[in-house]
């Protein structure tokens, strides 16, 4: 399969539906395992303050959500996308960090892939998705309206030379934005009325996430990455919103709103307790592959990766120093209000996706 494209031949003989979608994979958490099932997990929102700080999760439980990456193509359930991360992106991954964490030689190669998996760790998550759908409201209307201009001259163009009118499509972008096309137009008139929809929900981050997967993670390939270690005595946590991407300014503030492309921002995720990979956008790594950081900047780079974590922190052992860098949220109404929203996530927005086409 070609790098970046998305087929789905091989989707269709496997009769076994993937609706419960780990956007933190179970081979990734399984490094901080300790060789067991489970994974330490330090929740950041909790019902009640009785709730135990850190508490042994099944990797198959934690970081997961259901049907978080199903499509609805043509009024049925599609789990294309979840099959596409796992053979394009997860499971290369895999054998590379295993490279990393044995000592074995990497290759041109197989620093791309350790990028793609950064790219997808940073899009996957319920965090980024809350992240797209929110800019949605910035960028949707420009999109909508390209695509409406252009497809008014089609329509403009099939009339003065008495065509049939063209099926509206989103031209500009190689992968098209999920919309409804509504057009009014009685047989014989010359002005009819035209409305383009789309939905700000799952259905456009999936969009989103696929257009961010085949054409922008290019800018991620193309840096130059390493691997450093903790100190001796330290080991890396890691979150359910892993990537933290960084931007330091001059003024001696920081935020966690860096870009792929953004020259100066710093990119970074855990790979395991011993190994975090690194990138400065635009630089040549400041340290070799292999190198154990300094205290001061381990434990800089510890409290960024707590800071950027969404609902969860994950741990290869019980860690004091986490609850005091991060207070949990205690909020029975807040977890019941979540807890309810993804319930209802699915038939929601399957919902509004079907109603979208109809």
């Amino acid at each position: 399969m070609a790098r970046g494209v998305m087929s789905t031949a091989h989707m269709v003989a496997d009769p076994i539906f993937s609706f419960r979608n780990h956007y933190v994979p179970e081979h990734y958490l399984k490094r901080w395992s300790g060789g067991t099932p489970r994974v330490w997990t330090y929740r950041l929102l909790v019902p009640h303050e009785h709730v135990q700080l850190w508490k042994n999760y099944s990797l198959e439980s934690i970081g997961r959500r259901n049907h978080l990456y199903t499509r609805i193509r043509e009024g049925n359930e599609s789990d294309e996308l979840e099959r596409w991360f796992s053979t394009n992106f997860e499971c290369p991954a895999n054998l590379i960090i295993e490279k990393v964490v044995t000592g074995e030689p990497l290759v041109p190669d197989d620093w791309r892939t350790l990028a793609r998996f950064v790219a997808l760790q940073d899009v996957r998550t319920p965090a980024r998705m809350t992240e797209i759908i929110e800019s949605a409201r910035d960028y949707l209307p420009a999109m909508l309206k390209e695509v409406l201009e252009g497809a008014v001259e089609d329509i403009r163009a099939a009339k003065d030379k008495d065509l049939p009118l063209p099926v509206i499509q989103d031209k500009p972008r190689a992968i098209p934005l999920p919309m409804a096309v509504r057009t009014e137009i009685e047989p014989g008139a010359e002005t009819g009325t035209l409305r383009i929809e789309t939905v700000a929900g799952r259905g456009y981050w999936l969009y989103a996430v696929e257009v961010l997967l085949t054409q922008t993670v290019k800018l991620l390939e193309s840096h130059r990455w390493t691997v450093v270690r903790p100190p001796v005595g330290m080991k890396w946590l890691t979150s359910d919103n892993p990537v933290v991407k960084l931007n330091f300014y001059s003024n001696g503030s920081f935020d966690l709103g860096g870009g792929w492309g953004n020259p100066g921002s710093e990119i970074l995720l855990p790979l395991s307790p011993e190994y975090l990979l690194y990138t400065q956008v635009g630089k040549r790594p400041r340290f070799a592959r292999g190198d154990r950081l300094p205290e001061p900047l381990a434990s800089q780079i510890q409290g960024l990766i707590i800071k950027n974590a969404h609902r969860y922190i994950f741990s290869d052992q019980i860690d004091p120093a986490v609850p005091n860098a991060r207070p949990r949220v205690v909020s029975k109404e807040m977890v019941r209000m979540e807890d309810l929203g993804w319930a209802e996530f699915h038939g929601a927005q399957t919902k509004a996706e079907q109603e979208l086409h109809d």
